[in-house]
């Protein structure tokens, strides 16, 4: 069960620096009303050796005495005496109010950590989409330059048996993006950042390309009857393939780019049947 001083600490470390600022001011003002409130019914504060007497005059002189003691914990600048009861509620204000200032002070600092972290998250954030763009358009150049080897003959059986690395690449690359995009972190995260319908659009010209040139690889390879890792490009297909598809029915909703994700999909489908053709790993699909 959780005990008062764990609410209290909980309560105080989401209020905002304005809600603490607000409260502050609202506490001076309240302790005013008592110190005016204790004048009615006694004497209870000095003001330049003379006693306080109720009026509006003194209403206005209980409440900068009581804002004075609250920022500064003394007694006004000496002008001002408490006596009796009003020496309680001085001292109670004084404590509390140096409490609050210090959370005003604190809360200043976090809120200039909280903006440095969400830069920081930003470009964090920005550099694993800009390094997942890249590695995707580097596949694309890899896979040109396999096909290139294998119209020329130049490619040795061994390289075209490794050429599941060029793939690996890719989906890696694809579960790095899944991960920015479906991180379950992200529900509890206060630094939460959306891709923008131009990166979504880069994004999916990139898987439009590398897909369509995984197809045509894989027709060039069964055209030219020449052997692969079976195992390992299937593994590493059906990722690329599971990453897509979970990218594609995520963002298929949004009107803007409905029109390339179509596309996508139809790629997508006609990939999946080349790989159960081609591989017949259809477990792995």
């Amino acid at each position: 069960m959780e005990t008062l001083g764990k609410k209290i600490v909980r309560l105080v470390d989401k209020a905002t620096f304005k809600e603490v600022f607000l409260f502050w001011i609202v506490f001076m003002f309240l302790f005013g009303c008592i110190y005016f409130g204790l004048t009615l019914f006694s004497d209870t504060v000095l003001y330049r050796g003379k006693l306080v007497q109720p009026s509006l005059d003194s209403f206005f002189l209980m409440q900068y005495f009581s804002f004075i003691t609250s920022a500064s914990a003394s007694q006004g600048y000496g002008d001002i005496f408490p006596l009796g009861a009003a020496r309680f509620f001085a001292v109670i204000e004084a404590v509390t109010g140096l409490l609050l200032f210090g959370m005003l002070i604190a809360k200043l600092v976090s809120v200039k950590q909280e903006v440095i972290l969400e830069e920081v998250y930003s470009i964090s954030h920005d550099e694993k989409l800009n390094r997942v763009r890249a590695t995707i358009n580097q596949f694309t150049i890899e896979m040109n330059k396999v096909m290139d080897k294998v119209h020329q003959g130049l490619i040795t059986k061994r390289s075209v048996k490794e050429s599941w690395v060029h793939l690996y690449s890719l989906s890696k690359a694809l579960q790095d993006l899944n991960q920015l995009i479906f991180n379950p972190k992200r529900e509890s995260s206060e630094y939460v950042k959306t891709l923008d319908f131009n990166q979504l659009d880069l994004l999916i010209v990139g898987m439009t390309t590398s897909l369509q040139k995984t197809v045509q690889f894989f027709e060039l390879v069964d055209q030219r009857k020449l052997e692969m890792d079976r195992e390992h490009v299937a593994e590493t297909l059906s990722s690329i393939y599971g990453a897509i598809k979970l990218f594609v029915d995520h963002y298929r909703s949004i009107p803007e780019i409905k029109h390339q994700l179509s596309d996508l999909s139809m790629l997508l489908a006609s990939t999946k049947t080349l790989l159960n053709k081609y591989l017949g790993y259809k477990k792995y699909i």
